[in-house]
């Protein structure tokens, strides 16, 4: 069974479509990756992020509570001076909403740990809120002889509440920069891989490129070889003829060849024949079409007519 030979044509177009089919692939995976980290940022944008700036706010919202109040409790609530407790009370609704969130949060994730901290400051908070009011209600009234009773009762909740909001603080800012760090990686990772598929892909292109070329140029290069053979008179020449295009090409090359030795031997034969005296013997045209016929009948009759003259 002979082999299958590829056109020139079907290489040709091999030798274009491997890079184009592997520039597909490479941007298919691409996509999917840069999905990926697309995904990576934006969960960290939702959560770890929102989570540290939250924590920010909530140790923020603290230290407004305590301002407000000093404020009141400093003033009196004289000359108009007191919305502290407004904005005491805006602070402390804004930090139990965080508080919340943190909760569910923390339960969420499974961090027992850290959903106990948060209940725990959640109460803590309930406590300094309701004493730093009752101190500057007591300044408002009373002025600092009644307030200053309860002056260190309120520093004292508000220092506790701000060393219990540490450990929260620290855990979310942690993890925003473990989050942010673990997508850097995976994008570094993937600007490695794409540079390593990329190198791949085009020593691949390279390497179809070089065999499509060679598959063309060098039965090309042979077939010019065993032409300029026959040309010179090296009918020995093996011309080696197959099914594909090139081998057509060969084949009627092969065929001239086979004949001009048909031609010599023919020509040798009847050298031969004179010489034993033969002289009547003529050339085959038997096996011979086309021009190589006719010089044969020529030959033939420019022996017949020697012989005639002889005669």
């Amino acid at each position: 069974m002979r082999a299958a030979y590829p056109t020139i044509r079907t290489r040709i177009l091999l030798g274009f479509a491997v890079p184009i089919l592997l520039f597909i692939g490479f941007t298919a995976w691409l996509q999917t990756q840069l999905t990926h980290v697309k995904n990576d940022v934006q969960t960290v944008s939702e959560q770890s992020v929102e989570y540290a700036l939250l924590a920010t706010q909530v140790d923020k919202n603290v230290v407004q509570i305590q301002q407000f109040l000093s404020d009141v409790s400093a003033t009196r609530g004289k000359d108009g001076l007191d919305d502290g407790f407004a904005k005491a009370q805006e602070n402390y609704d804004a930090l139990t909403t965080a508080l919340d969130r943190f909760e569910k949060y923390f339960a969420v994730a499974g961090n027992a740990d850290l959903l106990k901290r948060t209940q725990a400051i959640k109460a803590a908070s309930k406590v300094y809120f309701e004493t730093g009011q009752s101190m500057a209600k007591a300044y408002v009234a009373g002025g600092p002889e009644s307030g200053n009773k309860l002056m260190s009762e309120f520093d004292a909740a508000s220092d506790g509440l701000q060393k219990a909001l540490v450990p929260l603080v620290q855990y979310v800012v942690a993890q925003m920069k473990q989050d942010l760090g673990a997508t850097q990686i995976k994008a570094d990772d993937m600007g490695k891989t794409a540079t390593l598929i990329v190198l791949i892909a085009v020593i691949a292109a390279l390497m179809v490129a070089w065999l499509v070329t060679s598959s063309i140029t060098r039965p090309l290069g042979r077939a010019i070889s065993a032409a300029k053979l026959v040309a010179s008179g090296r009918l020995d020449t093996t011309i080696n003829v197959d099914d594909s295009e090139l081998g057509q090409l060969l084949a009627p090359l092969a065929k001239m060849k086979d004949t001009l030795l048909e031609f010599e031997a023919s020509i040798q034969e009847m050298a031969s024949q004179h010489e034993a005296g033969m002289s009547d013997h003529v050339m085959s045209v038997t096996q011979l079409e086309g021009a190589y016929r006719s010089m044969a009948d020529s030959i033939n009759q420019l022996v017949q007519s020697h012989i005639a003259v002889k005669m």
